[in-house]
Order: C-alpha cells, then sequence, then structure tokens
C-alpha cells in the first residue's frame, strides 16, 4: 500500500493527466544564428541571452499533431493539408525552437546538413572543446524524437559516466545557465511527462507525451545494452569509452529499427583509439571512393566542430588559450582545441621528424648507435648470477633452479631493513644478554612484548614436574640462553599484600 506522500504524489499526477489536451499542435522552428558585428551587452539575442550572437533567420521548418496515445502528424507528410489545419487550429500550440549556428567545416559540412540528414546511420562530430557538440547532439535527439517517436519508441542518450548523461536531462528539460546567461529547455515542460530526479535513481528515463522516452545510460560496461532497440542514439565524449567491443554493441542496438547513432568526441590521446580506427578510417575510405568516381553508400560522414566557430564564444578568448596550451604541449593544443589526431609529443616538439630522429638498428646489436650494452651490470643488482640461466644451454627455464637460489635472489628483491630497526634489534639483544641476536617473543619492528605463559601452581605452591629428560635437558642448557623462568607463589615466599 503507498504512504501518504506517495499516494498524495500519484493523485497529483493523475490530475495533471486528465488536465493536459488530448492533442497538441507543436511547432518546429529554426533559429539561425551568427556572430553578432558589433558584440555588446547591452544588446543581447532573445532567444539564447548571448550578446555575441544574433538571430538571422526565424524560419518555420514543420508543423506536428501529437496525440497522447503516440499517433503524430507531420505536415510535411500529409496530403490533406486543409484537415490538418483544422486540428491544429483546435488544439494547444507548442513551440520547439532549435539554436542552429551558421558555418561550415573544411570539407564544406554545416550542422544543419546533420540535422536533415536521415539515412546515414552513422555520424561523427568531431573537433575541439567548447565547440558546440554535445549542445548539437542534444538538438538532434530533439529533431528525431519530432519525426520518429511513438508509444514505447526507445532513444538513447549514451555517456562515459551518468552525470554526463545528465548534461543531455538538463539541456532537454531543465535548461542551464553559461557564461551569465539563461538557456531554456529545449523541449516545452507540457511535453515532458517524468525525468529522473538525479544519476542514483532507478528509473534514468525521460517519459514524454507521447510514451516514447529518451533513457540516459553510460558505457562503464556493454552488458546493460543487450535487449534494448533504439530509434536513435547519441553518444557524447566517445573517446572515453575504451573498448570497441561497447561501439559495436551498441549498433547491433539499431539494426532492426534502422536508426542512427551519433558520436561526439574530442580527439584522444591514444592515437590508435578504435574511434579513430573504426570511424574516421571508414569515412576517410568512403571519401577518396567517391573522389574516384565510384558509386558509394555512405554509412559514416563526420563534421568539425571548432570553438573558433562557435558563435556564442569569443574567438580571442580561444586564441590565447590555445596558445598558452602549444606553448608547452603543441600536440594538446590541437587535439584539445583545432580537434585534430595526432600523436603523443616528444622531447623534440614541433621540430620531431620521424624519418631522421627513429633509426632502425640490428636486433640486440646497439654498437650500431654507439650504446654500450649494461643488461648484465643491470641484472648483476638483482641477481647473483646475471642472465647464467638464460646463456647456458644446459640448464633449463628459470624454475628449475634450486629453491635455495631463488629464496636468495628474492632476499636481493626485497629492501633492507630499516637502520633504526636495525639498532632497535642490537639494544634488544644486548638487554637480554645475547649480543647479535634477536630477542625471542619480539619481532623486528614490534613493540609488543610477548609474556611467557604462566602455569598455574598446584596445592601446596609444588612445581609441576617438567617432561623433559635429563640428556634433554643438559644439552638444552648447553645450546639455548639461559631464560629467567617467571615467579610463582610458594610456601617459602608468600603474596605481598597492598594492606588494604
Amino acid at each position: 500500500m503507498p504512504r501518504p506522500r506517495q499516494a498524495t504524489e500519484l493523485v497529483a499526477d493523475a490530475k495533471r493527466a486528465l488536465a493536459r489536451p488530448l492533442t497538441y499542435h507543436v511547432r518546429l522552428r529554426y533559429l539561425f544564428h551568427d556572430r553578432a558585428p558589433n558584440p555588446s551587452l547591452a544588446e543581447r539575442c532573445w532567444c539564447c541571452g548571448s550578446h555575441r550572437a544574433h538571430i538571422v533567420e526565424d524560419r518555420l521548418r514543420d508543423e506536428f499533431l501529437i496525440t497522447s496515445t503516440g499517433t503524430r502528424r507531420a505536415r510535411s507528410q500529409v496530403r490533406d493539408r486543409p484537415r490538418f489545419d483544422e486540428l491544429a487550429a483546435a488544439a494547444p500550440t507548442l513551440d520547439i525552437k532549435l539554436q542552429i549556428p551558421i558555418w561550415q567545416d573544411e570539407d564544406g559540412a554545416t550542422p544543419l546538413d546533420v540535422l536533415e540528414d536521415l539515412t546515414t546511420p552513422i555520424w561523427m562530430l568531431g573537433g575541439g572543446g567548447r565547440g558546440g557538440k554535445t549542445h548539437w547532439n542534444t538538438i538532434v535527439l530533439t529533431h528525431r524524437w519530432l519525426y520518429r517517436g511513438a508509444a514505447g519508441a526507445e532513444f538513447a542518450a549514451i555517456a562515459p559516466k551518468m552525470d554526463q548523461a545528465h548534461l543531455v536531462l538538463r539541456k532537454l528539460v531543465k535548461g542551464e545557465a553559461k557564461g551569465g546567461r539563461r538557456l531554456p529547455p529545449i523541449l516545452p515542460p507540457e511535453l515532458v511527462l517524468s525525468y529522473p530526479a538525479n544519476t542514483r535513481s532507478i528509473d534514468q528515463r525521460i517519459v514524454l507525451y507521447d510514451g516514447s522516452y529518451i533513457w540516459l545510460t553510460h558505457t562503464k560496461s556493454d552488458d546493460h545494452f543487450h535487449g534494448h532497440s533504439f530509434v536513435d542514439a547519441t553518444w557524447t565524449e566517445a573517446h572515453a569509452c575504451r573498448h570497441e567491443e561497447t561501439y559495436n554493441v551498441v549498433r547491433t542496438r539499431l539494426i532492426d529499427t534502422g536508426g542512427q547513432l551519433f558520436l561526439d568526441s574530442t580527439p584522444s590521446a591514444d592515437f590508435n583509439h578504435w574511434l579513430r580506427e573504426a570511424v574516421l578510417a571508414a569515412v576517410d575510405d568512403e571519401d577518396r571512393r567517391e573522389r574516384l568516381g565510384e558509386t558509394v553508400e555512405r554509412l559514416h560522414r563526420k563534421i568539425t566542430f571548432h570553438s573558433s566557430r562557435n558563435v556564442w564564444v569569443d574567438p580571442k578568448v580561444v586564441a590565447r588559450t590555445r596558445e598558452s596550451i602549444a606553448r608547452k604541449d603543441p600536440a594538446a593544443a590541437k587535439r584539445l582545441v583545432d580537434g585534430i589526431w595526432t600523436k603523443s609529443d616528444t622531447i623534440f616538439g614541433e621540430h620531431f621528424d620521424e624519418d631522421v630522429h627513429v633509426v632502425d638498428c640490428p636486433e640486440g646489436d646497439l654498437g650500431y648507435l654507439g650504446l654500450p650494452d649494461i643488461t648484465r651490470k643491470v641484472t648483476q643488482k638483482y641477481f647473483g648470477k646475471p642472465l647464467a640461466w638464460m646463456e647456458a644451454p644446459h640448464r633449463g627455464p628459470r624454475q628449475d633452479l634450486r629453491p635455495v637460489q631463488q629464496a636468495r635472489d628474492l632476499g636481493r628483491l626485497l629492501p633492507p631493513l630499516r637502520p633504526d630497526l636495525r639498532r632497535r634489534r642490537v639494544r634488544q639483544a644486548h638487554r637480554h644478554g645475547r649480543r647479535g641476536q634477536v630477542p625471542q617473543g619480539r619481532r623486528a619492528g614490534d613493540r609488543r612484548q610477548r609474556q611467557p605463559q604462566r602455569e598455574a601452581p598446584l596445592e601446596g605452591g609444588a612445581r609441576r614436574p617438567s617432561r623433559t629428560t635429563g640428556a634433554q635437558a643438559s644439552s638444552a642448557s648447553r645450546t639455548s640462553p639461559r631464560r629467567r623462568s617467571p615467579r610463582t607463589p610458594t610456601a617459602r615466599t608468600p603474596q605481598r599484600s597492598c594492606g588494604c
């Protein structure tokens, strides 16, 4: 039975559901932004609050009729448009405004190309930091929901960790603040039924008005992807995933729906990352075949986001940041700012030339480079007979050595005893009358003294007879140092009382 608070929340949800209309008229609007010619804090854009960008065109792209049962109709896809307009006039109207920047990369690709392409299975959104990749992926996810949403349809917002996946939640539902300006949520609140309260919520789904939902998930493992079928999926910061198997599993989740996967990532420091070899290499191969005049079915495309092209970012700040990073690590500046995949830099910096500074020499012959072979001297520090077990043909592998020799080698590998512990052991040996011997009952470095076990006295104060024979006792007295036996109360040495 639900608790009183839960029952109250259920009643409130039921009232909100009944108050919602059966159909919404949703208008999709494209707000094209360009860089402001004269940025001024006194003049800000009315939709995003930025003083660096302004709207150059407000275009009505399409209109939709979306019902609570999951049925939807797009005006661009129906034949009886007068009937559509009649139903739209009777339903409440909501606007979804997508902010679209105006720029193109080196290959001529624009953000609008990514948004309008509904056929390419895999899109790679590369580039440096603060280029707008994650924000654009969220806009693409909203666009795909408008055209492909239905009751029970599942979309996925994938990220390396759950807190990064909740960035998509903020952009879609809650809104966010950037640089002193407030960005409204992309989705109107009337179209959102529920969403997770935090990253530890059991249900990590954004449930929408038509019954479809967006699943927020991570890539720490790929087991939880099995059993899901995505209509479309976005994957932010894909370079953080080290396993290509996860990428392959996500692709199989899109087979039956024919959906698209949108990857956004900054270049990884690992030049041999699977993202470069499995995605970018495929893009380059398809581009090469197209240039040769072949008929190519495009499975992969890419676009490069650069922070200097971001109309909401100051290009002077980008230039200063890149210059400061490149001063110490030019390769990091290329990856993090320019979005170029490059190998990690060496001590030669930008002057490194692989043809000049990399030399192949015969195996094991370091004299070719004028360098001495110090392998024997280095191994002699840790092993008594360096390389003897490898060089001698009559000896087997190392496990055939005698256990004593193995123990000696292991002892040389262990760190020596600290000087303060060594001095402590010597002082304890002198105190107990045994020079150079470790006192019994005390370990090295242990301050607790082991007390000898006291035997309970018999009746009358007599001592318990010893089990050792006379020969054993005489031999033990000659070989072992004399130990003081603990005093036991007897009749001749009565116990002292404290007087109380």
